[in-house]
């Protein structure tokens, strides 16, 4: 599945903080999301041609995505930048949270932990390929309560 945006938030910092928007760049693997798919267990009946649920059903795998982005200004990444994007993006320290900045998804999050790489054309860093996975096969929305 495919979402069209320019931006993002991770752990309480946007895109436009860093500097970064979201784009293609021809060459690299097309963007993608997995995961969250449902495992089920089924028998078939020896008398009908159907299938029957037994046990329990369980979600297989949590939501793996991949984006790239790119700075601003289409300018180069220096080693200094790369660095300050490795050590905010890419945290050990736990999942955090993170919102597609897009109309429809506004109140839309998960939780996920980035991986970043180089993109290089020519000897210089031109864009960052993100990767992530969040700790859940869904995402999670805004708590409403019922009067």
């Amino acid at each position: 599945m495919k979402v069209y945006t320019n931006g993002f938030i991770y752990d309480d910092k946007t895109s436009d903080d860093f500097g970064l928007i979201i784009c293609e760049i021809e060459g690299n693997e097309p963007s993608d999301t997995s995961g969250g798919e449902i495992e089920i267990t089924k028998i078939e009946s020896p008398i009908q041609n159907r299938w029957y649920k037994s046990g329990n059903t369980n979600y297989s795998e949590a939501i793996k995505f991949a984006f790239q982005v790119i700075k601003k200004n289409k300018e180069p990444i220096d080693s200094y930048e790369y660095s300050t994007y490795a050590r905010l993006l890419q945290r050990k320290d736990d999942y955090k949270e993170f919102t597609i900045t897009k109309l429809d998804y506004d109140t839309v999050h998960f939780y996920a932990q980035l991986n970043i790489s180089p993109i290089q054309v020519g000897g210089d860093i031109m864009g960052l390929n993100i990767t992530g996975i969040t700790d859940s096969p869904y995402a999670y929305g805004q708590l409403t309560t019922k009067e």
